[in-house]
């Protein structure tokens, strides 16, 4: 842990240099994905066909971190996550149990609910597009079959709507060139 907390507040000035006091010290990620492959933190889902997907898992390390550092993440990641990690052993019949349930004759008479934190989302002054005012809400899950119904659904690239970055972000980092 104190290598951690060294680390964290040798390099929090910079941080905020970059980014802002706001997604410096405030934005964190909890329940998220990057569209359409990338899901909870840095993991890949690749589709590999029916009832098939096939997860890469990823570990982000600063290279300028010290050696000691690099090497408690690296080896806590390896004993924390995937088919043997410490969080994720009972994960794999989980996932099985509920690939199974939901192909089901029962399964596929009820359609999947996503409904938690309904209705409780929308724009916020400082981050783009609909945040959630919970923590625990399924609107990431929502906006992203909303998404991927957008690309289903289009005829080519062109018909695939892109709205600008229209956040105002602080700090010398953009979204922007």
């Amino acid at each position: 842990m104190r290598l951690f907390q060294e680390y964290h507040d040798t390099t929090m000035p910079e941080v905020e240099r970059r980014l802002g006091t706001l997604r410096a010290r405030r934005v964190q990620l909890g329940n998220h994905s990057i569209f359409p492959n990338g899901i909870l933190g840095l993991r890949l889902a690749l589709p590999r066909g029916p009832l098939k997907t096939e997860f890469w898992h990823f570990v982000l390390l600063d290279r300028d971190a010290p050696e000691d550092l690099k090497r408690v993440i690296r080896i806590g990641s390896q004993a924390n996550n995937g088919a043997a990690g410490m969080f994720e052993q009972d994960d794999v019949d989980n996932w099985r149990q509920v690939t199974a349930a939901s192909s089901s004759r029962l399964g596929r008479r009820h359609p999947q609910d996503l409904s938690m934190g309904l209705g409780h989302a929308g724009p916020h002054p400082d981050y783009p597009g609909l945040v959630s005012e919970r923590y625990i809400s399924e609107n990431n899950q929502r906006l992203f079959y909303l998404r991927w119904e957008e690309f289903m659904n289009a005829e080519s690239w062109a018909d695939i709507p892109l709205d600008p970055i229209k956040a105002r972000f602080e700090g010398t980092a953009t979204m922007r060139d």
